[in-house]
């Protein structure tokens, strides 16, 4: 197939080709880009997403990827604290159980808990994290990536040689406030022109001792008293392995080893008479994966993922009342995966894909209960896209079936469902929009189906139907002297019926999961870039600016509940940030920022049971000497008490030191 290839470097940044017939309008980042255009969606869709590229994510103090995910437009994530807090995101006010996260291509489940803790990733070997609302954006999908109603998208970085290279690599120390510490190592190998292995190994420790402010109440007023974080401490392990091989232009294949360990305290919520929490979880992750791409002529295109996973958590509460006198809860988690990919595609005009994906997902708990589910599931889609002039239409129709077996409990009931997608997108000069509508469903978790005393087999998957009107400006000059304006604004509209909630079955310890919660969530997000290169007396200067604003109105939307219109829990009305960096020459200094609003821990909005605004102000300052690299941090700069997660405090003023030499 004749591929066209096109290298473009445009100093300090590349930005993509504009999506036609996308829900969004973002730009991507980079020093150096390669792109591959071989069908309308590859070339026009690309930039459909919102995206961190990882030389953005560098200058920053960013250290996992549930940090990093904060300056995706329209993300808003729970985060309970401390190096080692859980992170989970929730995008346009839908929870965090309706976004789908992938590594390199691949979906990463928990069919558990239906989450992924983001802070489980470093962000030292990622070399872009995008966000699609909607549909994701790349031609050659599988078909789980369509089954959410927004995908984050993790892609590693893949190694780099120079002419007559063959081996390099890196070595990143890091030191911080708390007892932080972390050394990263990663090295690269040339095996020949075609094939090359990568190794990535990190180690994290942090003791999480920092300071807060416990509150004896939520009025001004009330008391409150200085107090250290107990039982926060964090450890993990972390190891990854890539092959790459491209034997000739129309073949690709890439294949991942995983692993990854740790063991972390669970320091608990703050109150006035209980800081001595000695909860711990224990988390064991490993998989393999593979994904296999080939051209099969100048019409038609072939792709293959495959993966094993294993996932082990233990949870341990010495302190539990009960008649063991403690909780030691252990599961795991078994999948295996396979999808196919055949596309047909005509260049700028059409193409029509089939994509398909088989899982088997298996738990096992050993608890004071018994929980062995299997879950089989076949994802089926067919996705087309058509361009005639500025013009642009994009569909998929999505059928998924499953089927539960158990042999200790009743088994889910078998699920068969179609979900649509369409798009309409037109583009003109400097300006585009486009226009979306999908209709995508949730399936209850295990912990929904079958937890102990809470679980409901008969409950129904969680329906959600959304609507985005997107629109966009750019401007850009590719002059010695270059810059790029990028304005967006993006209007959406979802709602969710069948919404799963727990209530009360027999008392307040004895709960159930029902089906009656109805939300409704209107919002909207406004990104503003700009970038600019300039030569000053042969030294370059480059700045880079990115401002976003999001409103989100999401509000129970049930008439029969007392909470209707009321503002669902932990989704702030109003939030923002911005992230500006300057580069002189080998110097740079990058600033962020964080706005969040009010928020409500409860259903009622009760002023007493209300997290307040707050802004997180942090600076970074680096400068490369040859090979090494030093790089000074300062996160939450004004020293912000704050709290994401009502009695879970976060770090105040934090101190990061990081030294990191390439070889």
């Amino acid at each position: 197939m004749n591929v066209k290839k096109t290298i473009a470097t445009v100093s300090s940044c590349f930005v993509c080709l504009l999506s036609m017939g996308q829900d969004s309008l973002r730009s991507v980042m980079l020093e150096e880009v390669k792109v591959v255009s071989s069908s309308l969606e590859d070339k026009n869709r690309q930039a459909g997403t919102i995206v961190l590229s990882g030389n953005q994510i560098e200058k920053t103090s960013f250290q996992s990827v549930g940090e990093a995910v904060k300056f995706l437009s329209g993300v808003n994530v729970k985060d309970y604290g401390g190096t080692g807090g859980l992170k989970t995101v929730s995008v346009r006010g839908l929870g965090a159980m309706h976004t789908n996260v992938t590594y390199d291509g691949v979906s990463i489940t928990n069919a558990q808990t239906g989450q992924t803790d983001l802070s489980k990733f470093r962000t030292d070997n990622i070399d872009n994290i995008s966000l699609s609302n909607g549909n994701p954006v790349l031609r050659l999908q599988t078909a789980k990536s369509l089954a959410s109603a927004n995908t984050i998208s993790m892609e590693s970085r893949k190694p780099h040689f120079a002419t007559d290279e063959r081996t390099n690599g890196y070595i990143n120390t890091l030191f911080g406030s708390f007892n932080l510490g972390s050394i990263v190592g990663s090295l690269n190998h040339r095996f020949s022109n075609c094939t090359s292995v990568g190794i990535y190994a990190d180690i994290v420790s942090s003791k999480g001792d920092f300071p807060y402010t416990l509150h004896y109440g939520n009025l001004p007023t009330d008391s409150t008293s200085e107090e250290i974080r107990k039982n926060n401490d964090f450890f993990s392990a972390h190891a990854e392995a890539d092959l790459f091989f491209e034997p000739d232009e129309s073949s690709i294949l890439k294949a991942k080893a995983y692993f990854y360990h740790s063991e972390r305290a669970l320091a608990g919520p703050t109150t006035l008479y209980w800081q001595n929490s000695k909860q711990r979880l224990w988390d064991k992750d490993a998989f393999v994966q593979s994904s296999y791409k080939r051209e099969l002529n100048r019409y038609a295109t072939y792709k293959n993922h495959l993966k094993l996973s294993y996932a082990h958590t233990r949870y341990y509460d010495p302190a539990y009342n009960n008649a063991q006198g403690f909780q030691d809860d252990r599961y795991t988690q078994k999948e295996a995966y396979i999808n196919n990919i055949f596309s047909l595609h005509k260049q700028d005009k059409m193409s029509l894909s089939l994509t398909n994906d088989l899982v088997a997902t298996k738990l096992d708990a050993q608890n004071n209960y018994t929980l062995d589910p299997l879950r089989l599931s076949s994802l089926t889609a067919v996705v087309g896209a058509y361009r005639l002039g500025i013009f642009t239409i994009d569909a998929n129709i999505l059928h998924t079936y499953t089927t539960d077996k158990a042999r200790s409990h009743t088994a889910y009931p078998s699920q068969n469902h179609f979900s649509p997608f369409v798009s309409f997108g037109m583009k003109t000069g400097n300006f585009e929009a486009s226009i979306f509508y999908k209709d995508i469903f949730r399936l209850p978790t295990f912990n929904d189906l079958y937890y102990n005393s809470v679980g409901e087999s008969s409950l129904r998957p969680e329906k959600t139907k959304q609507y985005s009107l997107h629109t966009a400006y750019r401007h850009s000059s590719e002059d010695i002297n270059s810059h790029l304006l990028v304005i967006s604004a993006d209007l959406f509209h979802n709602s969710v019926s069948d919404k799963i909630v727990a209530t009360p079955r027999n008392n307040l310890f004895v709960w159930s999961m029902v089906n009656y919660g109805k939300v409704q969530i209107n919002g909207a997000e406004v990104v503003v870039q700009w970038q600019q290169e300039r030569i000053i007396k042969s030294h370059n200067l480059r700045t880079s600016t990115n401002l976003t604003y999001n409103y989100t109105h999401a509000f129970d939307n049930s008439p029969e509940s007392l909470s209707y219109r009321k503002q669902i829990i932990y989704s702030p009305l109003h939030s923002g940030n911005a992230m500006i960096s300057i580069e002189f020459d080998k110097t740079t200094l990058c600033y962020t920022a964080t706005c969040v609003g009010k928020r409500y821990t409860d259903n009622q909005n009760n002023e007493r049971s209300s997290l307040q605004p707050y802004g997180i102000h942090s600076l970074s300052l680096s400068h490369s000497f040859g090979k090494t690299t030093l790089k000074l941090s300062c996160d939450n700069l004004t020293d912000t008490r704050y709290e994401v997660i009502k009695a879970y405090p976060m770090p105040g003023r934090q101190w990061i030191i990081n030294l990191k030499y390439k070889f």
